[in-house]
């Protein structure tokens, strides 16, 4: 079962992201982030998905991209309190190839050790090895009134897509006032394209780490997973301490199961799964 993830930010520039980056939220992957310094940046080779338009009624489709395009409408619509429906030119995904080996390259950096090394006590730490784009993508609004005025579209305050989460590429949005490239599509729709490739879900895997002691025998053993001495500033306190606490840390990565709290499902053909948080919960965070 492959896990995706709908960012809570709903879309996000291209540029914005980096496989093999690693974070602390699945659903903020451009907060609190490390990205390594790789000898070689990854590059994902890009899967088109497929072409699709979301209506929201009658939707039947199991596919990947009808799936997708369904459950951000629906977090979308539940957000901004309006009926929502999102159309894409095309749906990509990116994958981080032989991703095992990238993370043993980043482990090799004293930074990105000191980074992980801070970062495990919160809430988790994973890798970004995949995610999905969508193109030019329309989010038409409905049940709306709107109407346009030299070039603006006036919406209701409600629809405030800061609010929502939108927050790249459409920087200059101005509550209650949307600018850029909109137009009353007739009776009470409106939209606004979010134009070029927009990340709008992830794929990662979880980091995983166990403590050893340096000192005993069979912490020395050979081992297939990247291991340290910690640095001991931040964990250690005193001399003694520092001689009781074990100081080896080894981490792994691992698929990513569901992770804790209240979340929206679809499932597509082949067993992906997508997720985004609820609407309640999103509120709440």
């Amino acid at each position: 079962m492959t896990l995706n993830i709908i960012s809570s930010d709903f879309f996000l520039p291209l540029s914005s992201v980096k496989l093999g980056r690693l974070v602390k939220s699945v659903e903020f992957p451009t907060h609190r982030y490390h990205d390594p310094p790789y000898s070689q940046a990854p590059d994902g080779t890009p899967t088109v998905r497929g072409q699709y338009e979301r209506v929201l009624q009658d939707e039947r489709s199991a596919g990947f991209a009808s799936k997708l395009t369904s459950l951000m409408s629906s977090g979308f619509s539940k957000r901004a309190n309006t009926r929502v429906r999102i159309k894409t030119n095309v749906v990509k995904t990116y994958t981080l190839d032989n991703s095992e080996a990238w993370f043993m390259e980043a482990t090799e950096f004293d930074e990105t050790r000191k980074w992980i090394e801070r970062a495990i006590g919160g809430d988790g730490v994973y890798l970004i090895v995949g995610f999905h784009t969508v193109t030019d993508a329309w989010i038409v609004h409905e049940s709306v009134e709107g109407h346009q005025l030299s070039g603006q579209v006036t919406l209701p305050v409600c629809l405030s897509l800061a609010t929502v989460g939108v927050v790249a590429p459409l920087g200059n949005i101005v509550d209650p006032v949307v600018r850029g490239s909109q137009r009353v599509l007739g009776g009470a729709k409106t939209h606004f394209i979010a134009p070029g490739e927009q990340i709008c879900a992830l794929q990662y895997f979880k980091v995983s780490y166990r403590w050893l002691y340096s000192k005993k025998v069979e912490n020395l053993k050979l081992s297939k997973s990247p291991r340290w001495t910690a640095s001991e500033g931040w964990r250690k306190t005193s001399v003694d301490e520092a001689e009781d606490e074990p100081d080896l840390l080894e981490v792994e990565i691992e698929e990513l199961g569901r992770p804790d709290g209240d979340w929206e499902q679809e499932e597509a053909e082949g067993g992906e799964v997508l997720l985004i948080r609820s609407a309640e919960a999103s509120d709440e965070f």
